[in-house]
């Protein structure tokens, strides 16, 4: 699956000294690399599919590695939830459901 997305990431990164300081910070952290794979396992596929059948960026199904490090349960000082870190009024304006069990 990982190897697919890769294949299909098609925007550039530019180059300056904070991407490069956090592409280090992701990459020398193999444990917690390997953990967020794991909490992504559940999502994954559905994501992908999801991005690829609307013609949106690959790219997209690696946001919630930033956002919630694909833990469902992260929540944020803003009040934002979930893999996305979505706020409240967000999700009212998209019409989502709100449950603590989600």
């Amino acid at each position: 699956m990982w190897t697919s997305i890769g294949d299909e990431l098609k925007m550039g990164i530019p180059e300056n000294p904070r991407i490069r300081e956090q592409k280090q910070k992701y990459l020398s952290n193999k444990s917690y690399l390997h953990d967020v794979t794991l909490r992504a396992e559940p999502y994954m596929y559905w994501i992908a599919g999801q991005v690829k059948k609307r013609n949106m960026p690959m790219e997209l199904v690696l946001l919630p590695i930033v956002e919630s490090a694909f833990d469902p349960h992260a929540t944020s000082g803003a009040n934002a939830a979930g893999i996305w870190q979505i706020i409240p009024s967000t999700g009212r304006n998209y019409g989502l459901k709100t449950d603590p069990q989600l």
